[in-house]
């Protein structure tokens, strides 16, 4: 049999594959949702040290696995000098698999090092713990700052975090002031976290505009949040009743405009 030269173009949820014999021919071309043991059971049909080449995509760990698993030789590829190689004026899978497999045919593809999966684990042990400890420091740094604002740090000097420290951390935060303090009505503190919309009412016309920019962003995003979840969960809710009971859509009695 011809050697053959096989792309596997990794994304998050398939991979588009591409199989070219020694004279550039395209014997198959497929696409694979990500499950485990798909991509395994389609190179198993090859010959065993077929080589297959893919993108060091943020996925690809297993799909590394699974090809050497089915016999075949996978071909980590720098995709930036893949790319300037390719020149491609276009963007697409296909086209991506196609120039992958021909850099692969002609003995071009830029690859790197694959380091074996035992090492893969005990690198990202580090990895992930300088994330959290990155996300430790971010959260730590913004009750510094809060507490900063309102003067209240450790009198006694102590590490905010410290055993002496976080015994004085609670009444601290206790004292911060609150927030619906300084508004008397609720609709003073609607428009602090921008709720309400710009009103322009002339001549018994009255037309409502966006939301106010001036406004609490942080309120503003959490009341938002808040309310889209609620009202995707009703109407999640509304359209099963309406199929079921072949009825049309009616508004709940809550939802009813107030009048006067």
């Amino acid at each position: 049999m011809r050697p053959l030269s096989i792309d596997c173009d990794a994304h998050k949820h398939y991979s588009q594959l591409e199989v070219q014999d020694a004279n550039g021919q395209v014997l198959n071309r497929a696409r694979l949702d990500h499950r485990p043991g798909v991509i395994a059971s389609f190179f198993s049909r090859f010959p065993s040290g077929t080589p297959v080449a893919f993108e060091s995509v943020g996925n690809w760990y297993w799909i590394a696995d699974e090809i050497k698993a089915a016999g075949c030789l996978p071909l980590l590829t720098n995709p930036a000098k893949a790319k300037l190689m390719m020149g491609h004026v276009n963007k697409a899978d296909n086209l991506d698999a196609n120039g992958l497999a021909t850099l692969l045919r002609i003995g071009t593809l830029p690859t790197v090092w694959l380091p074996p999966a035992a090492l893969r684990d005990q690198r990202e042990l580090p990895r992930t713990r300088m994330a959290l400890c990155a996300m430790r420091t971010s959260l730590k740094n913004r009750i510094h700052s809060t507490l900063a604002k309102e003067a209240l740090s450790p009198e006694d000097g102590a590490e905010l975090f410290s055993k002496r420290g976080r015994a004085g951390l609670e009444s601290s935060l206790s004292r911060l002031p609150q927030e619906t303090a300084r508004f008397p009505y609720a609709p003073q503190f609607s428009s602090y976290c921008g709720t309400i919309p710009r009103i322009s009412s002339s001549g018994g016309k009255t037309r409502y505009g966006k939301m106010r920019s001036e406004s609490n962003h942080s309120l503003m995003w959490a009341f938002i949040e808040a309310v889209i979840g609620a009202v995707a969960r009703h109407l999640a809710e509304s359209t099963v009743w309406i199929l079921s009971k072949n009825e049309p859509y009616r508004e709940p009695s809550w939802f009813s405009p107030r009048q006067g």
